[in-house]
C-alpha cells in the first residue's frame, strides 16, 4: 500500500510539467494563428469593421481572455497562462479544451507547492471557473503592440 500511495504522488508532481509542455506548444500555436488572422486583416480591424475568426465575431473593441494554471514541487510552483481567446469565442471546443486543460493541470499539480500552490491553485480554479479566464487585453491592444513593434503576450 505505502509504495503505491508513494507511486501516487510521484506521478501527480510530474503530471503537471509534462501536462504543461505539450499544452504550451499548442497554445503558442494558437497564438500565432490569432495574430497571423489580425496581421492579415490589420487594415480592416482598424477602420472598425467586424469580421469573423474561428465562428465568433472579432472587431478592435473584441476582448480577449486566457486561462492560467499553475504546477507545484512541494516547495516550487510555477504559473502559466494558455493562449489567448476571443471572450465571445469561448463556446469553441478549442477554448473549452484549454479552459479544461488547465484546470486540470492546477487541481493535479498545483495545489502542491507550500505556500503559493495552494494560493494560486484557488485563484486560477475560480478565475478560469468562474470569471471565465483573465481578461486583459483587446484586440486593440494587441494591435497596438504590433504598430509599436513589441513583443506580442504569451505567457
Amino acid at each position: 500500500m505505502g509504495t503505491v500511495l508513494i507511486l501516487a504522488i510521484i506521478a501527480l508532481l510530474i503530471s503537471g510539467p509534462v501536462m504543461s509542455a505539450g499544452f504550451g506548444k499548442r497554445q503558442e500555436e494558437n497564438n500565432r494563428r490569432l495574430i497571423a488572422f489580425i496581421l492579415e486583416n490589420y487594415d480592416a480591424l482598424a477602420g472598425g469593421s467586424v469580421l469573423t475568426y474561428d465562428g465568433a465575431p472579432i472587431s478592435c473593441n473584441s476582448q480577449l481572455t486566457r486561462f492560467r494554471y499553475c504546477y507545484s514541487y512541494i516547495i516550487m510552483t510555477s504559473t502559466r497562462s494558455s493562449g489567448l481567446y476571443l471572450a465571445d469565442g469561448l463556446d469553441s471546443d478549442e477554448a473549452k479544451n484549454a479552459k479544461l486543460t488547465c484546470q486540470l493541470i492546477t487541481a493535479l499539480s498545483g495545489w502542491w507547492g507550500i505556500p503559493w500552490g495552494i494560493v494560486y491553485s484557488i485563484q486560477f480554479l475560480v478565475s478560469n471557473g468562474v470569471k471565465n479566464g483573465t481578461n486583459d487585453d483587446t484586440v486593440g491592444d494587441i494591435m497596438q503592440r504590433i504598430r509599436n513593434a513589441e513583443a506580442v503576450p504569451n505567457s
